[in-house]
């Protein structure tokens, strides 16, 4: 393990930040010095394949890049956005009714209608009455990650949080976007055999 002097963006920082190096299996861990996420990944091994990926954002603009970049690395199979968590739930109750499951939730925290964390609190009282397993969630905003955040992170695990930047460059989000779920699939039941396909 090793500091390095190169900085890489940190998610939940907001900012470009040093980081340290691990060797861990089949692949390097980037995390930063000051928070200890995980700023990248480098792997030898292939991301699986996500079957259904579901997008809450009232910028279609965002979510057209969100779709671009999961499109992008010919991990997901069916990509559905919405604008607003109301939408999002309503179909994902249509879909858990069928006996379905999604494979990975992307939030915006602030939208019109129902919110990111309100649509996660409702999608994790679903989950629990229905008997089903978390799905993973990555929260979005423009502000930093604070504490509190932090806190309802933990508390709906799996769950995860992008910072879009203030500039919202789009090729600085896409880059984001890209390592996220890379560390995500990498490093939860995303894209293994989940105890749903068992």
């Amino acid at each position: 393990m090793g500091i390095t002097d190169p900085q890489k963006y940190c998610l939940c920082c907001g900012e470009n930040v040093p980081y340290n190096t691990v060797a861990k299996d089949d692949q390097v861990l980037y995390n930063c010095i000051y928070c200890g996420f995980t700023v990248g990944t480098q792997s030898t091994q292939k991301i699986g394949l996500l079957k259904r990926v579901y997008i809450a954002e009232d910028s279609a603009f965002v979510r057209n890049l969100l779709k671009d970049a999961l499109q992008k690395e010919g991990i997901v199979e069916q990509l559905k956005g919405f604008g607003n968590g109301a939408e999002l739930f309503s179909a994902l109750c249509g879909i858990w009714d069928g006996g379905e499951h999604v494979d990975l939730l992307l939030l915006d925290i602030q939208m019109p209608v129902l919110d990111g964390l309100k649509a996660a609190t409702m999608i994790r009282s679903e989950e629990a009455k229905r008997k089903l397993s978390r799905t993973p969630i990555i929260f979005f905003s423009a502000a930093r990650c604070t504490e509190s955040l932090k806190t309802v992170i933990t508390k709906w695990a799996p769950a995860a949080y992008i910072n879009k930047g203030s500039d919202f460059d789009p090729m600085r989000v896409s880059e984001r976007v890209d390592d996220l779920i890379r560390y995500i699939v990498n490093n939860s039941k995303i894209g293994k055999k989940s105890e749903r396909e068992s």
